[in-house]
């Protein structure tokens, strides 16, 4: 393809399809653009919104462990002034699960064993 015009069809200025906007905004992003930080906040967000119990194991990881152990290849899209194709990753929620556990599990776990005051 060759060099993309700004505002062409299908693109937001001459940097990123919409598609690649829409993915961003989906919580996706090339590789690059993901800081252990943003991880980090990326893995607590979604144990916070699925009561998944979680101490901040990961940041004892460095970045690539955690990129590879909790990320995953989601989408391509076309980028740059000439359209290349771009990988997108985001959150593995299964890996998510499978390390911090099933809340649901434990939630029954906790009631189960729950001292009832008298």
């Amino acid at each position: 393809m060759g060099r993309v015009r700004y505002n062409q069809s299908g693109y937001v200025g001459c940097s990123m399809s919409v598609n690649a906007m829409l993915a961003y905004e989906a919580g996706e992003m090339p590789e690059s653009k993901w800081s252990k930080t943003r991880m980090l906040q990326e893995i607590e967000a979604y144990c916070d919104e699925n009561d998944i119990p979680y101490h901040g194991e990961a940041a004892k990881l460095t970045k690539k462990q955690v990129f590879a152990e909790f990320f995953e290849w989601k989408s391509w899209h076309h980028t740059g002034k000439y359209a290349r194709e771009t990988d997108f990753y985001g959150l593995n929620e299964e890996a998510i699960d499978r390390e911090f556990g099933n809340a649901e599990n434990e939630r029954c776990d906790a009631t189960r064993y729950r001292k009832v005051p008298a």
